[in-house]
């Protein structure tokens, strides 16, 4: 098969310089690229960041009231109520072993929810008595 283009050794030389040339040049204005408008919702400087998450926008009067990288100081304290918590219930070991999270409902109706989980390595599903942890089924 014969190739559809030849090129003499000081055509390859100008081809791949040409080649790295165009490639330093895209490099170089793509970092002097900046956000023309910090407002419109468009990356405009195409480097991934919207608006405000630039941080070409940073001073921008746009930017001001964003909090996303500025110190913020809170004026008032949160009206947060006390509270503790305790663990109710702790299940026997190698009950639960998965990544899935459990699934809670009230399977006997008897207004209690109970908690299924399973072992994948052991290849196992558990009931648990939401009351008290206690194993209704294991199999």
């Amino acid at each position: 098969m014969e190739a559809l283009f030849t090129f003499s050794y000081p055509m390859k030389r100008i081809f791949k310089f040409s080649a790295f040339f165009s490639l330093q040049i895209m490099l170089v204005f793509g970092a002097l690229a900046q956000e023309t408008n910090c407002s419109d919702g468009s990356d405009n400087d195409t480097d991934g960041f919207v608006d405000c998450y630039d941080s070409d926008c940073s001073g921008s009067n746009d930017c001001t009231e964003f909090f996303f990288g500025n110190n913020v100081t809170c004026v008032d304290e949160p009206d947060a109520p006390n509270f503790s918590i305790k663990l109710q219930w702790a299940s026997a070991d190698r009950t639960a072993n998965s990544h899935a999270s459990p699934v809670i409902g009230d399977l006997d109706q008897d207004g209690i929810p109970e908690v299924v989980v399973n072992n994948r390595q052991d290849k196992t599903v558990t009931i648990l008595n939401g009351e008290d942890g206690s194993t209704y089924r294991q199999k």
